[in-house]
């Protein structure tokens, strides 16, 4: 049996891995634990505050100039003893603190039941979780490998799931039934999928599935609970993955809404150089003066032109 994981926060410079031991604004030791870590970090703004605690904290670390900032998982492998959680290089700040929130997660797939991106990085974060993925990248030739695309991970396990080591595993299996449902929503349309009268609950198989992968369970498969408090036990990797990944479908959900406003900020410029205007008809029309015509000795009404007088 290997050991058990444990995650740092550390930094990544020239392929090396470099985990870092922190001591918190209490003068305590960060945790190895996944959603420890995040709790650390959550606690800065940004990455300049981090790195500012970090290099001039009581422990006086070091973080080469050029260096990136990333969450890293132990290996059982030698060789290669760190690597990226999730393959990312994203961190999350204050903005993502109440994502550690269980019930805060589990409505966020909810309310994004028809984002099929959001459920693509899903399935690939729960195979991730489940599988050995070096099965998987054995499988794949050397231009799938290359493009890293998630789709050809996935439809590469559908394919050779029973070749896997745990390929059948239950919850892959409802992750697999929940992700077809999605994709089948938004190949007929959001309108039609919400109008037939034989779709699945999306919401209730969401929030059955959040469950299943994030509630501990006991020998008997019964839900296990805090002795002390009462409360639902949840797996504390899956916890940190999921607030990793919807921190990270945030992030890329407000830099394409500020790429739109800003495609749609040049497109409004370029209509409106030269005064040009569109028409009811779909015509250009420019509005020049009468002076403008006489300039060139032309005749404003054979050109189609409107003219707009001088003074008005």
């Amino acid at each position: 049996m290997g050991k058990r994981t444990k995650f740092y926060l550390g930094y990544e410079l020239n392929g090396a891995y470099t985990p870092l031991t922190i001591l918190d604004n209490n003068l305590k030791l960060v945790d190895d634990s996944l959603t420890a870590v995040i709790d650390y970090t959550t606690s800065f703004d940004n990455e300049g505050l981090l790195r500012n605690a970090i290099i001039n904290g009581p422990m006086n670390i070091n973080i080469p100039l050029g260096a990136r900032l990333i969450y890293l998982s132990s290996t059982n492998n030698p060789n290669y003893p760190y690597r990226k959680v999730l393959g990312l290089d994203h961190i999350c700040y204050s903005l993502s603190k109440t994502l550690l929130d269980p019930s805060v997660q589990r409505n966020y797939f909810i309310n994004n039941k028809y984002d099929d991106n959001l459920y693509t990085q899903l399935y690939l974060t729960v195979l991730k979780s489940k599988i050995p993925m070096s099965e998987i990248y054995s499988i794949l030739d050397d231009e799938e490998r290359r493009i890293k695309d998630p789709t050809v991970i996935i439809n590469a396990f559908k394919k050779h799931r029973n070749e896997i080591t745990g390929g059948n595993n239950y919850i892959l299996s409802f992750m697999d039934s929940v992700y077809n449902e999605i994709l089948h929503a938004n190949e007929i349309g959001k309108n039609n999928y919400e109008y037939d009268p034989d779709r699945l609950d999306l919401e209730y198989i969401i929030g059955r599935l959040y469950d299943n992968l994030t509630i501990k369970k006991d020998k008997q498969n019964n839900n296990r609970h805090d002795p002390d408090t009462g409360a639902i036990l949840r797996d504390d990797k899956i916890i940190g993955y999921l607030t990793i990944l919807i921190s990270k479908d945030m992030e890329d959900k407000y830099k394409r809404y500020l790429r739109d406003i800003e495609d749609q900020k040049e497109e409004e410029e370029t209509i409106e150089v030269g005064d040009v205007y569109r028409d009811y008809d779909g015509h250009d029309e420019e509005f020049l003066t009468t002076e403008d015509f006489e300039k060139y000795g032309e005749d404003p009404e054979t050109h189609g032109y409107t003219v707009r007088k001088s003074g008005i």
